[in-house]
This record gives C-alpha cells, sequence and structure tokens, in this order.
C-alpha cells in the first residue's frame, strides 16, 4: 500500500492527461450557458455561487466515494472465482446516491443552466479524484484505463443529471413565472 504522497504525481499526471479533455469540453460548454445566462433576466435565480457549487460538488463526489467506495476487498463469489472489491450493491447505491447527491447540488445553484453542469464537473472529479489515489497502486497499470472509462461513463451519467435538472428547473420557472 503506497502513501497518498507516493501516489500524487501519478493521479496528477492522470487528471491532466485524461481527464482533462472531457473536463475541459464541458467546462467550456458551461462557460457559454453561463455567460448566455448572465445576459437574460430568466437564467438567475437565488441560491448557491458558481464557485460555491462546484466546491460543493467537489466534496459531495469525494463523500460518496468514501461513503460507499472506500471500504471492501476481494472475495470469492458462490462461483469459485475472485470478485471485488467492489459487491453489485455497492456500486449500485454509490451510483443512486451520485443521482441525488449531484442533482441536489445542481437544485440549488443560483444559475438555473449552468449551474447543475459545474456542480455535475465538480461532483466528478472530486468522486474520480478519490477513486484514483484508490486505484493508482495498481501493479498493472491499467487504472489509468479505469480512470478514463470512470470519466467518460460518469461524466455521461452526470450530465444527464444536469440536463433533467435544468428541465425541471425550467419547467418549475414557467409554471412560476
Amino acid at each position: 500500500m503506497s502513501s497518498i504522497l507516493d501516489l500524487a504525481p501519478d493521479v496528477l499526471w492522470a487528471t491532466m492527461y485524461i481527464a482533462a479533455v472531457p473536463v475541459a469540453l464541458v467546462a467550456l460548454s458551461a462557460y457559454g450557458v453561463h455567460r448566455m445566462e448572465k445576459s437574460s433576466p430568466t437564467g438567475r435565480s437565488r441560491g448557491l455561487s458558481t464557485a460555491a457549487v462546484f466546491g460543493v460538488g467537489l466534496l459531495g463526489g469525494a463523500a460518496v466515494w468514501f461513503a460507499w467506495l472506500s471500504w471492501g476487498d476481494y472475495y470469492t463469489g458462490a462461483d469459485g472465482l475472485a470478485h471485488g472489491p467492489y459487491r453489485p450493491w455497492q456500486v449500485l447505491a454509490c451510483g443512486a446516491t451520485a443521482v441525488v447527491v449531484s442533482g441536489a447540488v445542481g437544485w440549488f445553484a443560483r444559475w438555473r443552466m449552468s449551474g447543475p453542469l459545474v456542480g455535475a464537473i465538480g461532483f466528478l472529479l472530486g468522486f474520480a479524484t478519490c477513486w484514483a489515489f484508490d486505484a493508482a497502486d495498481d501493479t498493472t497499470g491499467l487504472w489509468g484505463v479505469g480512470y478514463l472509462f470512470l470519466i467518460v461513463g460518469g461524466g455521461l451519467g452526470l450530465l444527464t443529471v444536469a440536463v433533467a435538472v435544468i428541465g425541471a428547473r425550467a419547467r418549475l420557472a414557467g409554471r412560476h413565472g
């Protein structure tokens, strides 16, 4: 088991080279939406600032990872094969919690459209960074591929959650004028 300081260069490398492009694309989109929203009188509501949404999303992603995936070990299933380190119910519960937390962060954002996107980015980076520190001591080096899959797959899932929150907030704003 390596220390966090020993793993930090590998995690930094993965963040800069693997996560940078997908996260930057979504961040640029969120920035464009935010600029459009700022010029619109209906884009803003009461809630958390953009920086606060990102920070709460970051902490929320880390908290969800710690709550569901920071424990557990490889185990032998009924089929006699090794499985793990996560049990299927852990992953399902983690995914459900990620949807709820990321959705809630986006719901309470000041900006109706860019807020949920920024919250999703923060959540993804918080979750994926914790996962990367846990996985980076893999001796095969394949954790980088897992990190890429997590960034792309998790990013698409959280983008879907953000779009659903944007739609729900738009519907609610339309009803209340």
